[in-house]
């Protein structure tokens, strides 16, 4: 049985050095004299309108300033074909209906292309890995061992349906990672499913809490544990321009570091960036 946590807590916010790529970047205004790298429709001439959680390492909007990898991507691509970033921050579980329903050109962060999602948004390449974990004072690897058991984990994640499929654990589904975390390190929640990165990102900062992270076991039921997650940009479906041009900036900035680049500012490991060839990239 499924038992919905609800939280009203406050987004965590992680600009980190996110700002200091942003102001080496030169912003992300458009200008009358700029050449766009690459010509596409967005829902309004000149605005690239972006969806996203405030989710480190991910993304983090604030001050009118995006930070976290996906936040430090569009803000090049928005300069790179001379838009103006227009930023909606909510919950993860609506970034995905908020691209379907045409209220967003864009949206991250940390989504996995999933062949469900391809039916309703555009996928690009993907561009790292971010492999399912579980999250606790020494979690257990294998998802049979939680029989029984509470597991929490986030609306939006690709593999919380496949979770309900398996029916063998208690699910409690939070609308944030902060407020799932938060129980996590106050104990009252045993484990948590999340993302290997955000959980390493939230781990370095309560070095004294004992949690640890360790990546799901492959399943028979739940096969999003069978491979390592991919991440994506999710986008308005039927834009094939649109998906030509992020798939073209990804490509380019992998190609000249850009993306390492990124990954060393938002300190996320150099490692996880998926290769050009794996990426589908020539």
């Amino acid at each position: 049985m499924t038992k919905t946590a609800r939280s009203n807590a406050l987004l965590s916010t992680f600009l980190s050095a996110g700002a200091v790529f942003l102001l080496a970047a030169g912003g992300a205004s458009a200008q009358s004299d700029c050449t766009p790298v690459s010509k596409f429709k967005t829902l309004e001439p000149g605005v690239l309108k972006i969806v996203a959680p405030d989710m480190p390492p991910f993304f983090t909007y604030k001050d009118g300033v995006m930070g976290g990898f996906e936040g430090l991507f569009f803000t090049k691509f928005a300069k790179d074909n001379c838009l103006t970033p227009s930023v909606t921050v909510l919950p993860l579980g609506g970034v995905v209906e908020s691209v379907r329903n045409r209220l967003a050109d864009v949206g991250g962060a940390g989504l996995n292309p999933t062949p469900e999602r391809g039916k309703v948004v555009g996928l690009t390449n993907p561009i790292y890995y971010n492999a399912a974990v579980f999250v606790g004072r020494n979690p257990d690897p294998e998802l049979e061992n939680y029989d029984g058991k509470v597991i929490g984990t986030v609306t939006g994640f690709n593999f919380n349906k496949e979770l309900e499929t398996w029916g063998k654990a208690n699910l409690k589904v939070y609308d944030t990672a902060d407020a799932a975390f938060a129980d996590i390190k106050s104990g009252r929640l045993p484990v948590m499913l999340l993302g290997g990165l955000n959980a390493l990102y939230r781990i370095s900062l309560v070095p004294e809490s004992g949690l640890s992270a360790v990546d799901a076991n492959p399943n028979p039921v739940v096969t999003s544990f069978n491979k390592k997650g991919r991440t994506n940009v999710v986008h308005t479906k039927d834009n094939p321009e649109l998906t030509e041009a992020l798939n073209t900036a990804i490509a380019s900035m992998r190609k000249d570091g850009t993306l390492a680049k990124i990954l060393e500012e938002v300190k996320l490991p150099a490692n996880v960036l998926i290769p050009a060839a794996e990426a589908g990239e020539n």
